[in-house]
C-alpha cells in the first residue's frame, strides 16, 4: 500500500495549473467468519478515521473494535 500511495501522491499539471493529490486508504484484514458487507464497512470506517487524521493515510485496522479504541 506504501507503495501505490507513493504513486499517487504529488503535484500534477493540468493546462499550467499545479493540483495537489493525496491519497488515503482503510484497510481491513478478512477474517473467515467476515462478510463482504462487514469488510466494506470496517474498510469505509478506516478510510474515513484516516482522512479525519490529515492528508495522506494509510489506516490498518485489525477489528471494527480497534477504530472505536483509537477514537477515544
Amino acid at each position: 500500500m506504501e507503495k501505490l500511495q507513493k504513486e499517487l501522491t504529488g503535484d500534477i499539471y493540468i493546462e499550467d495549473k499545479q493540483f495537489d493529490i493525496s491519497f488515503t486508504a482503510g484497510v481491513t484484514i478478512k477474517k473467515k467468519s467476515s462478510s463482504f458487507f462487514e469488510l466494506l464497512k470496517e474498510s469505509d470506517i478506516a478510510l474515513y478515521y484516516g482522512k479525519r487524521r490529515g492528508k495522506n493515510c494509510l489506516l490498518y485496522l485489525m477489528t471494527l473494535s480497534d477504530c472505536r479504541k483509537r477514537e477515544k
